[in-house]
């Protein structure tokens, strides 16, 4: 059940990046940061309450790789793009 419900939150989330519009485009990365990240806390809370210690590691691992890749992604394209290493868009 949870599993779905996590799903259903990046598909939205998903779909909500790719609006035309670019203040729904920034609002969407950045609630899917801030998800991930509480995502991180819980699992970190799960592990101080039992959780094993390689579960643990792999959520806070996931959670947490996942919003700094989406915090950096952009900033990382934008500096790739402006160097001419990636084609920027038509």
């Amino acid at each position: 059940m949870w599993i779905k419900a996590f799903g259903v939150r990046d598909v939205v989330l998903g779909v909500a990046a790719l609006h035309p519009d670019a203040t729904i485009r920034r609002a969407a990365l950045r609630s899917g940061i801030v998800m991930d990240v509480i995502d991180a806390v819980v699992v970190a809370n799960a592990a101080r309450l039992g959780l094993p210690h390689r579960a643990a590691t792999a959520g806070i691992a996931l959670a947490g790789g996942t919003a700094m890749l989406a915090a950096l992604g952009p900033a990382a394209l934008g500096y790739l793009r402006d160097r001419e290493v990636v084609p920027s868009q038509p």
